[in-house]
């Protein structure tokens, strides 16, 4: 057995879900499309480093998976703001929902070019699915989303929870 490959899959495993990747792993349509595929081929990772067209790697170090795309979530004490990186996708190609204190984010990243022969391939190309765990309740309602230059940006403001007395017998 190849130990490097071993550290890479758990690095990947690490990444994708945290410490609840095992229980989850056949359910999820990302760890398929992996298991399936490759960089390009409906995995929404970027690889680094760097593939070029011979698909070996351009660096000696060994590949670790980032997941595409980028997230970042931020809380102040009014709103949960969540910003995405989507660069060179069209705002129609991206759905958003929210359910059960998540938020789920997919979308298609297409091919710039047709026909053509790849001599190096950085930027992922296919079909994405992210989904966010919010930190805390929010008001679904007031929700509001924006994207310029590349970047969604969701602003949902936090849902103050009033506390509760609990009597006891």
């Amino acid at each position: 057995m190849d130990v490097e490959k071993l550290k890479q899959w758990i690095q990947f495993a690490q990444n994708i879900q945290g410490g609840d990747f095992w229980n989850q792993i056949f359910d999820e349509e990302q760890t398929r499309s992996f298991m399936n595929g490759g960089a390009g081929q409906g995995i929404p990772f970027t690889m680094n480093p760097m593939k070029d067209g011979t698909g070996k790697s351009s660096q000696a170090e060994s590949p670790v998976p980032t997941p595409f795309p980028r997230i970042d979530v931020y809380k102040s004490h009014q709103y949960v703001y969540v910003l995405v990186e989507l660069p060179g996708i069209a705002k129609q190609d991206i759905e958003l929902s929210l359910q059960g204190g998540q938020l789920m984010l997919r979308g298609q990243v297409s091919a710039h070019y047709q026909d053509v022969t790849i001599v190096q391939q950085e930027r992922y190309q296919g079909h994405f699915e992210r989904t966010v765990r919010l930190p805390e309740s929010v008001d679904i309602e007031q929700l509001a989303a924006s994207f310029e230059n590349g970047v969604l940006e969701i602003t949902i403001p936090r849902q103050k929870e009033p506390a509760q007395s609990i009597h006891i017998d």
